[in-house]
């Protein structure tokens, strides 16, 4: 059976605008994906896929409006550096360098020791607030316990 491929043409830009509105809301992009499946009927994965494929989309718009303009100036040699353009049809979002890469890559690494040593400090006080929230539960359970006790005649 043909599958219907009749689709709304302002679904995706709808879908955009209301993760858009509920992200400003507070919620997470997660978040809003499952809010609006349960909105719309729509599972949680279609919701996420129309809203990247419409961001892609914008994105690809923006660069085609910008290819003819190089494209004229450039030279026929560069005609094999367009094929990072096929990435763009991938699965995967294209993502941008966030790390230095090579041999020349530089990390501030006091500073990055100086975040684990917080995170580990942070940590350690949350356990030992959590044991002493832990002994005063439990001697507050030895007297409920002891209080029950001389209630029922024990």
């Amino acid at each position: 059976m043909a599958k219907n491929n009749q689709r709304d043409p302002n679904l995706r830009a709808a879908t955009v605008a209301r993760v858009n509105q509920l992200v400003k809301g507070g919620l997470t992009k997660a978040g809003a994906f499952e809010k609006i499946s349960a909105e719309t009927g729509r599972a949680k994965d279609a919701v996420q896929m129309l809203y990247y494929r419409a961001i892609r989309a914008s994105k690809a718009g923006s660069k085609a409006a910008a290819k003819p303009a190089v494209a004229k100036t450039a030279p026929k040699a560069a005609a094999p550096a367009a094929k990072p353009a096929s990435r763009s049809r991938s699965r995967k979002p294209a993502r941008p360098a966030s790390r230095p890469q090579g041999a020349g890559a530089t990390v501030d690494l006091p500073a990055l020791l100086n975040g684990i040593a917080a995170a580990i400090n942070n940590l350690l006080k949350h356990v030992e607030k959590t044991v002493e929230e832990n002994k005063t539960l439990k001697e507050q359970a030895k007297r409920l316990h002891a209080i029950t006790s001389l209630i029922r005649g024990r």
